[in-house]
């Protein structure tokens, strides 16, 4: 069984994952932008196409990480979504990606939000 979180840039605080939505979620670019942009940042993905969807596989110390961008059709994204096994060791990876790529991850099984150390914009 699958194990989702998902990824994305907030336009401002939120107290509670209620308050996700088009009005708090900043545009993160294009599928091929965002592709290079989690490239950078772990080199080790193997992406792949299947169809039109396009994913990563990504492994962190023996964790499976799969990354789904979605499907090539869509132009820009506003959220991308990692799938994994259930692992209490999975929550630092998740928290890894969210800090390397300074996005927020929302546990979709917990309702719990990882947020990015705060930075000066």
């Amino acid at each position: 069984m699958s194990y989702d979180y998902l990824f994305f840039r907030l336009k401002r605080p939120i107290s509670s994952h209620i308050e996700i939505g088009s009005d708090t979620i900043k545009d993160l670019g294009s599928v091929d932008y965002v592709k290079k942009w989690i490239t950078e940042n772990f080199p080790n993905i193997v992406w792949t196409s299947s169809g039109h969807t396009i994913w990563g596989v990504l492994i962190l110390d023996d964790v499976r990480l799969e990354i789904f961008l979605g499907g090539a059709e869509k132009t820009i994204l506003d959220s991308f979504r990692v799938g994994t096994s259930y692992h209490e060791h999975s929550l630092k990876h998740i928290q890894r990606i969210a800090d390397a790529l300074k996005l927020t991850a929302f546990d979709m099984q917990t309702c719990d939000l990882f947020s990015p150390p705060a930075t000066d914009e």
